[in-house]
C-alpha cells in the first residue's frame, strides 16, 4: 500500500495541472488494485493495513468522483457563457471594428 501511495502521489503532482480525469482514473486504478492485493494479503498479522486500504478506496475513488463532479459544473458554466458570447457576437453594434470602406461609407453619408 505504501508503494501505492507513493505511486499516486506522484501521478498526482505530474498531472495536477491538467483538466482532464487522466491522472484521477490511474490513480484510482493503482489505489484500488493496491487495496485488493492488500485485502488478499491482509490477515491477522497486518490488522492495520485495513486501515490504510479503507484510506486508499476512499482517496483514489474520492478524487476521481469529485473531479468528475467539478468537471461537470466546469462544462455547463462553460457552455453557458459561450451562449452569452455567441448572443452578445450576434448584436450588430458590437461587432468587430469596421473596414475602411465601410467606414469611407459612413463618413461620406454624413
Amino acid at each position: 500500500m505504501a508503494i501505492g501511495f507513493l505511486a499516486t502521489g506522484i501521478v498526482y503532482i505530474v498531472t495536477r495541472k491538467k483538466s482532464g480525469l487522466g491522472g484521477d482514473i490511474a490513480n484510482a486504478i493503482i489505489l484500488g488494485l493496491f487495496g485488493i492485493v492488500g485485502l488478499a494479503n491482509s490477515d491477522k498479522v497486518y490488522q492495520d493495513l485495513l486501515v490504510w486500504i479503507i484510506l486508499g478506496f476512499i482517496i483514489g475513488f474520492g478524487f476521481l468522483i469529485w473531479h468528475i463532479i467539478t468537471n461537470k459544473i466546469n462544462n455547463n458554466s462553460n457552455m453557458k457563457n459561450q451562449t452569452q458570447a455567441s448572443n452578445y457576437s450576434s448584436n450588430q453594434e458590437f461587432n468587430s471594428m469596421p473596414t475602411r470602406s465601410q467606414y469611407r461609407q459612413r463618413r461620406n453619408h454624413k
